[in-house]
């Protein structure tokens, strides 16, 4: 086969193709790892970027599903307190009377204002309590049996009002529920009287949120300290559990209050596997900080995003947190997108590690090999030679050589041009492969000079050996018009003997084959 060179002569091919090799074998890696990086760093960004958004509209929309309760809120303050004088003298009357009579006033309120709450009820509203001026509990239309007990203390809402005679909103721990409350002062004559709360519970805000954000699961996780401080005993066990993924948080368990105002929620610790998935992970730490954060969880295959929002009390202290969780469909594309860009990305650079060491097996060959026969060249050749010889010298095994020159080629090239001397090159190094093992070794080492290596070969059967190769040349016809012969050397190593000493011995006996007649075999002495 005939082999064009790819480098000018004057390269040092070895060292240049092993820097070449061990710099591709540096490179091709980094690259690959720094494309992989720039790939997920990307990925990684964008989703990050999605991420926070959703968790800003998130916390936009529980925001705004306060602010809509509390007018809401605002609209039955108005026309069941506000524009209702006959209330407000019962309450006023009831702030002074004695124990019987307070009870009836009481009875006579409940009368006139149950229709009322059922219906506000349907709204959504599920707190609508009324307290005397000195802080007392007067009618829980959500708990009738419970009344008379200070809230002094321990719902600060109301004492915020009793000193401010203004409306106050937020969240609040109560003896019963927890809740986002509207608490307005209550006034009659001039004078303050009591005041009325209207409130949602945790569970209605969530519902609210659904209205505004599809497919979403919730659920309020409460600071354990919130309840326990405030809540009656028997309502605490009844309504509020423990969360199985945070030590120090409960989960408010209190009835669901549907309403045609508020819509449908779907609980978050109504879906076990959800539940389970998050119960494998303590964030305790992570919650305790009280900061806004996400986590995704794979469930059953699907990727699903947890967010975490933290809310305060009314008063400014951290109160727990709204629990969203969605299908993150988005971030699921995006890392589906990214492992599969990964895999081209990591196919391309295989694709460009194989081509080049594919060119680096080209260079290489080139660089050792004559770029006209594929025979190797001389500097190789003889690198081939002492290969052998080193390995010879620890294993004792015999290297012979056989050194043949072909007759009369400059008459051959004056003759018939050097287009056919190169063709009778080419087709003799193409005889010679198809002749000799496949560990023999074939060195063009001049012009028209060749050197053979027989590996574990003695000179005995070496000289058999260049027998078979001298008639089969002597029988070779070129292009069906020239035939050629050889005069050959053959000397076998011996121990200690330098390279050169080696060749020299060889070309010698190749030149008393010449000097013989040509040819022929002669072996070195």
């Amino acid at each position: 086969m005939y082999y064009r060179p790819y480098l000018r002569t004057c390269i040092d091919y070895p060292s240049f193709m092993k820097v070449f090799r061990y710099k591709t074998l540096l490179l091709l890696p980094i690259l690959a790892v720094s494309a992989l990086i720039i790939l997920a760093g990307s990925t990684l960004y964008q989703i990050s970027t999605v991420d926070q958004n959703s968790l800003k509209k998130l916390g936009s929309s529980f925001d705004l599903a306060q602010r809509n309760f509390s007018i809401l809120a605002d609209l039955i303050y108005k026309n069941y307190f506000h524009d209702r004088p006959d209330i407000l003298a019962l309450i006023y009357k009831a702030n002074k009377a004695p124990s019987e009579e307070k009870a009836l006033i009481r009875q006579t309120i409940i009368d006139r204002l149950d229709e009322h709450y059922r219906l506000i009820r349907h709204l959504g509203v599920k707190q609508f309590h009324i307290h005397l001026a000195d802080g007392s509990s007067f009618i829980r239309f959500h708990r009738l049996e419970k009344w008379g007990d200070s809230l002094i203390g321990v719902r600060k809402t109301i004492e915020v009002v009793m000193h401010t005679h203004r409306t106050v909103r937020g969240f609040e721990e109560g003896r019963i529920f927890s809740g986002f409350r509207n608490v307005y002062p209550l006034g009659f004559k001039g004078q303050y009287i009591g005041s009325v709360e209207i409130s949602a519970g945790l569970q209605a805000i969530a519902a609210m949120m659904h209205n505004n954000t599809e497919h979403i699961k919730t659920e309020f996780i409460l600071s354990k300290n919130l309840p326990k401080r405030k809540v009656f005993k028997d309502e605490l066990k009844q309504h509020y559990s423990p969360v199985p993924y945070a030590k120090g948080f409960v989960v408010d368990e209190s009835p669901y209050e549907s309403g045609i105002f508020i819509g449908k929620r779907e609980s978050l610790e109504d879906d076990v596997d959800l539940v389970k998935a998050l119960s494998r992970h303590d964030l305790t730490k992570t919650l305790l900080k009280f900061k806004p954060f996400y986590k995704y969880l794979w469930i059953n295959g699907q990727l699903f995003h947890f967010f975490f929002i933290p809310f305060r009390e009314f008063e400014g202290s951290w109160a727990g947190y709204l629990v969203v969780a969605k299908r993150a469909n988005l971030a699921e594309r995006m890392l589906k997108m990214f492992f599969y860009q990964a895999m081209v990305t990591l196919f391309i650079f295989f694709l460009l590690g194989a081509w080049l060491f594919n060119q680096e097996k080209r260079l290489l060959f080139h660089s050792s090999r004559d770029a006209l026969t594929g025979a190797f060249n001389r500097r190789n050749g003889i690198k081939e030679l002492e290969r052998t010889i080193a390995l010879a010298n620890r294993t004792g095994a015999r290297n012979t050589i056989i050194f043949f020159d072909i007759d009369d080629f400059k008459a051959i090239n004056d003759t018939f041009g050097h287009k056919m001397g190169d063709r009778v090159l080419q087709a003799l190094v193409e005889f010679l492969k198809s002749t000799l093992r496949r560990t023999d070794v074939i060195v063009r080492y001049g012009g028209e000079e060749f050197i053979v290596l027989l590996p574990n070969t003695k000179r005995e059967d070496a000289i058999k050996v260049a027998e078979k190769v001298r008639k089969g040349i002597e029988k070779l016809e070129i292009e069906g018009v020239l035939r050629l012969t050889v005069s050959i050397g053959v000397a076998e190593y011996r121990s200690g003997e330098q390279i050169t000493e080696w060749i020299g011995r060889a070309d010698k006996a190749m030149y008393e084959s010449k000097y013989s007649g040509k040819n022929r075999v002669t072996v070195a002495s």
